[in-house]
């Protein structure tokens, strides 16, 4: 977990995620970290403005899609930034709506915007839903929760093939993909 993360301070605290620590986020003024962090690949980073914060709330949109205009990512949905999943969910977005519009051949038109909605949003959900799970599950501390968290990650080991399709969900391997996002095949196998 990341320093200064939710559930790290105790009750009551107001919540807001920041992306370094104090003491990292003095390292990182001087620059040091900034350098580290690229492998020195980058040069020389300045400081367009100062640091900011911003509070984590989970937001989806009501609709994704009004007349010519279409919502994806961050713009539709917004989760805890846990595993990459908005980013996930984000490009996962981007790639179908090119699918609905591509197949009507005119991205004005209101049925492929509408085939998009339909096609994201219970993914989106789905996956909003599972972050809110595991970001509530180990976030907040306890002896009960840990051990309930404990049992839970015990039973996800073992539960094999439920697992590796769980893991390949996850990854954005499996699942009603569009055709962009599929996995490419290896013409050696």
């Amino acid at each position: 977990m990341c320093p200064g993360a939710p559930g790290e301070r105790g009750r009551g605290h107001r919540r807001r995620w920041g992306a370094l620590a104090l003491a990292r986020a003095r390292r990182y003024r001087r620059g040091s970290l900034r350098l580290q962090a690229t492998d020195y690949a980058l040069g020389r980073v300045t400081r367009a403005t100062r640091r900011r914060s911003f509070p984590i709330v989970r937001r989806h949109a009501r609709t994704y899609v009004e007349d010519r205009v279409a919502l994806v990512g961050d713009a539709a949905h917004t989760i805890h930034p846990q595993a990459g999943q908005g980013m996930n969910i984000g490009l996962l977005d981007a790639a179908a709506l090119a699918e609905a519009i591509g197949r009507a051949g005119d991205a004005g038109r209101q049925r492929p915007l509408r085939q998009y909605a339909r096609w994201r949003r219970g993914h989106n959900t789905a996956v909003m839903a599972a972050m809110d799970l595991f970001h509530h599950g180990f976030a907040h501390g306890g002896p009960a929760r840990a051990w309930l968290r404990n049992r839970a990650m015990v039973l996800a080991e073992r539960a094999g093939p439920a697992k590796r399709h769980s893991i390949r969900l996850g990854t954005g391997v499996a699942g009603d993909l569009p055709p962009l996002a599929r996995p490419l095949r290896d013409e050696r196998a």
